[in-house]
């Protein structure tokens, strides 16, 4: 059986909204049509063996029906049934019966827009979208989310706004690095993310963004420092051209995180599409991107090819710089990455719910990579050899120089190291073997676990120390050797 924890339910489309644009005034319940796109979700759900725990609905007698009608589909009419005013509340004022034309005519055709949801625009009186989350989510994570967490699985029926809300709270757009957005939280996000998954990303920007919070708090940092934020994220070049990218602007900017997009692209790290990222997100300015979700999505909406990748990227950047408005681009910008990232995904894009559907070039026909048995990529092996001294309270460390992984970070002294040590004079003795991956090798990593004493002085022209071992989280050590470290 698959396991899902939470679903959130809506209709495909409003089609009541052809007599009512804000649907909560007069509150209809389901016209025949949304009774149907209910059945269609509770199929759905039967047919992935979905069980639910507990269901949640607004006061909606729409949001009601929707819920009952899936639960009597998957034959889950018993479950508890959770209603509160909180998931849908609002005040419409004196608007109640404005229909979409009417809107139309009041607001203009731009203002009003239909697109498998309810409208954006509030009513004067009412609560915009943005309110609503605000509302919502308390309650939410009060009710709901402890239940989810706790393994529970969790329906919810609800529509509109009220809906909208938890799915962009939820969402991407919940993301850290997407409040209090500025140039510099958008720099380190995005560098952050380039190869690395947004799950394993999260942490390590929160404890990032947690000690320097600007460009100002990280000028003084050493590269040791950053490195040490970095430890267990991989691609150390990243924080490498951090280090150096934070000493251009604090030596030419004054602090100031540039401004240009000349001047961003310059930065070490930063290419055409980080770039266009900042001055899209931060600056609000109408620069195109091309990240791996862009890619996709501009390639299969626009039915764009090539014969060779240098081909390809130079016709994926020319229809995205095409694609992209002139006016609300962060808006487009962060719909267009969440669009890759969360529906038009590599191996299942869903086109059935995507938005872009009947002008995508692709749409229900793309091709899916993955479905003949294909061969695993053989990752190179190297073999490596350590010699990790230690005594109760410290550890020899030495930095790693040499300009291929792991450049910068600190390692035991390995055994082809011109340094010498004397294992006879170790009290205890034993030896770990274990298998690190990284995205182009595959290490057989041995170590020697040689316990002394006292520290002793090493004769060597590289960079060592004798680090306390409750130091180890304040300078920069590969995530297989800290495990290591941290069992000493």
């Amino acid at each position: 059986m698959k396991k899902r924890h939470l679903i959130l339910v809506r209709h495909r489309q409003s089609e009541w909204n052809s007599k009512n644009l804000f649907t909560g005034w007069k509150d209809p319940g389901l016209t025949d049509e949304g009774m149907k796109e209910a059945l269609v979700a509770g199929s759905t759900i039967k047919s992935e063996n979905i069980l639910f725990d507990e269901m949640f609905t607004s006061k909606l007698v729409r949001a009601q029906i929707t819920g009952k009608i899936i639960l009597e589909a998957i034959n889950q009419s018993d479950i508890p049934i959770n209603q509160n005013i909180a998931l849908n509340e609002r005040n419409y004022g004196s608007l109640a019966g404005l229909n979409k034309d009417d809107a139309r005519k009041k607001w203009g055709e731009e203002q009003v827009h239909i697109w498998r949801r309810s409208f954006d625009i509030p009513p004067p009186d009412g609560e915009s979208l943005k309110n609503t989350a605000e509302r919502v989510l308390p309650y939410f994570n009060k009710e709901i989310l402890p239940k989810v967490i706790n393994g529970s699985n969790v329906l919810i029926a609800a529509h509109g706004n009220s809906l909208r809300s938890l799915i962009m709270q939820l969402g991407r757009s919940g993301l850290p690095w997407r409040k209090d957005i500025t140039p510099y939280r958008v720099w380190i996000s995005e560098v952050m993310l380039q190869q690395t998954q947004v799950k394993t990303v999260i942490p390590y920007f929160n404890r990032f963004i947690a000690k320097y919070p600007d460009i100002k708090s990280i000028s003084k940092a050493s590269e040791d420092d950053i490195l040490a934020l970095w430890s267990g994220l991989g691609f150390y070049r990243r924080a490498q051209n951090i280090f150096k990218a934070k000493e251009i602007i604090s030596n030419n900017f004054c602090d100031e995180f540039p401004k240009k997009f000349e001047e961003i692209n310059t930065l070490p790290g930063v290419g055409k599409s980080t770039a266009g990222a900042i001055m899209a997100i931060a600056y609000n300015e109408s620069y195109p991107i091309l990240d791996a979700n862009v890619k996709r999505v501009v390639s299969r909406y626009s039915g764009i090819s090539a014969d060779s990748k240098s081909q390809l990227d130079k016709r994926l950047w020319a229809e995205s710089t095409k694609l992209k408005p002139d006016s609300k681009i962060f808006e487009y910008t962060q719909g267009i990455m969440d669009l890759g990232a969360t529906v038009c995904t590599a191996k299942n894009a869903d086109c059935n719910i995507c938005p872009l559907n009947k002008k995508c070039k692709s749409a229900f026909n793309i091709q899916k990579k993955g479905m003949a048995p294909s061969k695993l990529k053989q990752l190179k092996k190297e073999k490596m050899h350590f010699n990790l001294a230690f005594t109760k309270d410290k550890i020899l460390l030495i930095k790693r120089n040499e300009k291929r992984f792991w450049q910068s970070l600190w390692v035991p002294i390995e055994t082809n190291n011109a340094i010498l040590i004397d294992h006879n004079k170790a009290k205890s003795a034993r030896k770990i073997n274990l298998i690190h991956k990284l995205s182009h090798l595959e290490l057989l990593i041995n170590i020697s676990l040689l316990e002394y004493e006292q520290p002793f002085h090493v004769e060597s022209n590289s960079e060592f120390c004798w680090i306390n071992k409750k130091d180890i989280d304040s300078i920069g050590v590969p995530k297989p050797i800290k495990d290591i470290l941290l069992t000493l």
